[in-house]
């Protein structure tokens, strides 16, 4: 569980907007002086879209990687929805669920181990319209 902080660009065609991103993890990276990167990749489209508001559905897939003893990886997989409030400068929130896929080295086994579980994904923030 860690905050992520990062860059997004996305770009809109015909209603579907594609998204990349690269992200840290603010607790790890800073704070316990592990970076904890992750990168993220989806798309949505544009069901609502109004002048000053639009709701998107949205699919997004994102892997982090984090050095613990070994390298941790994780796979998300994820489905919600993303709503969008302004004009150039726009202020968004998203919600999404979905499954998460954790590898790790297991030392009770000395070997790779894959865990999945539900995951979730909460994100707000200002971005700008070119």
């Amino acid at each position: 569980m860690d905050f992520f902080s990062g860059f997004n660009y996305e770009r809109e065609v015909s209603r579907i907007n594609y998204s990349a991103s690269i992200e840290l993890g603010v607790i790890k990276t800073f704070f316990q002086s592990r970076v904890f990167p992750r990168s993220a990749f989806g798309f949505s489209y544009a069901i609502i879209k109004k002048e000053h508001f639009s709701i998107l559905p949205e699919l997004s897939y994102s892997f982090s990687v984090l050095k613990i003893d070994k390298n941790h990886f994780w796979n998300e997989y994820y489905v919600g929805y993303k709503a969008i409030f302004g004009n150039r400068i726009q202020f968004y929130q998203s919600t999404k669920i979905g499954l998460m896929n954790e590898i790790f080295q297991s030392e009770l086994h000395n070997k790779r181990q894959s865990v999945n579980c539900f995951g979730y994904n909460i994100a707000i923030g200002l971005r700008y319209e070119i």
